[in-house]
């Protein structure tokens, strides 16, 4: 601006000039822009073409595939595992009487409330079962605790010492 406040008059052709190249500049990265995105989109369309049958069939694979998972132990080791879990803990219900001078109520009080074993205390008696896949394994108080002692070595047995 000169001292009377009027612009020279190659200043306003040289802003023209300017705001003319920065709207070309954003057409330019706009159009660069939608070229980039339209090739990505051409580009993928081959891959999944390929990946989705692939996909597919993979599924299809697991879900015919699947089958039962294999017993890492025979039924009789678990049976003989249950029978030790009870007599294991028909000892330590006999200690907790024996110190206390009654069943206690529930397992956790003698630290023994595993996920499959029941306990059930009537009046001076009880009931210890435990759940298995084939089976259940049940022991009555007053019952000889001797077969559930031995089955420990069925339980172990061909287990490296």
């Amino acid at each position: 601006m000169d001292e009377k406040g009027t612009q020279p008059s190659g200043s306003g052709d040289h802003i023209n000039k300017i705001m003319q190249s920065e709207v070309e500049s954003r057409q330019t990265i706009a159009q660069l822009d939608k070229d980039r995105h339209n090739k990505l989109q051409r580009s993928l369309v081959p891959i999944l073409v390929v990946l989705t049958p692939v996909a597919i069939a993979m599924t299809v694979w697991n879900l015919v595939g699947t089958s039962a998972p294999e017993r890492i132990f025979s039924v009789e080791r678990e049976v003989a595992g249950a029978e030790f879990t009870i007599y294991v803990t028909a000892t330590e219900l006999e200690l907790f009487r024996d110190s206390m001078g009654f069943y206690p109520p529930d397992l956790e009080q003698i630290s023994m409330d595993d996920d499959g074993v029941s306990y059930q205390e009537n009046s001076g008696s009880y009931t210890i079962s435990v759940a298995l896949e084939t089976e259940t394994v049940t022991y009555e108080s007053g019952e000889d605790l001797t077969p559930f002692e031995e089955s420990f070595d069925r339980a172990t047995e061909g287990t490296p010492q």
